[in-house]
């Protein structure tokens, strides 16, 4: 018997293509103001689409001089207005057993989308 189900935060509960605008902008700078290769740089990029800063910068080796400060930047961002929800919430609001919120990141910039979803 089912007791309980796990629900991600991004791409599961927030439609991470909501977050519009140059907001990512100050973490992206550092990348790309670095002498990296600019396919490596794209491919960075492409990445944190879809994966933590973490997990990118792990997988890539992201040399310490440049994520460092991706990082920083990371932890002073802000959530955009309008950001979404894939709108399943009343849905999920019926199922009758208990439900939990996972996200990993940078507790100012997830606890933000958890407050404004």
């Amino acid at each position: 018997m089912i007791k309980g189900i796990i629900f991600d935060l991004d791409h599961c509960i927030l439609d991470t293509h909501s977050l519009l605008g140059d907001f990512f902008k100050p973490v992206l700078d550092p990348l790309y103001q670095s002498n990296l290769d600019d396919n490596f740089k794209q491919k960075i990029n492409d990445l944190l689409w879809t994966t933590s800063l973490e997990d990118a910068v792990k997988t890539l080796s992201v040399p310490e001089h440049v994520a460092n400060p991706m990082r920083e930047a990371y932890r002073n961002l802000d959530v955009p207005l309008g950001i979404k929800s894939y709108g399943d919430e009343s849905f999920i609001e019926t199922l009758s057993l208990t439900k939990l919120l996972v996200t990993s990141g940078y507790k100012k910039f997830q606890t933000q989308k958890i407050e404004m979803l």
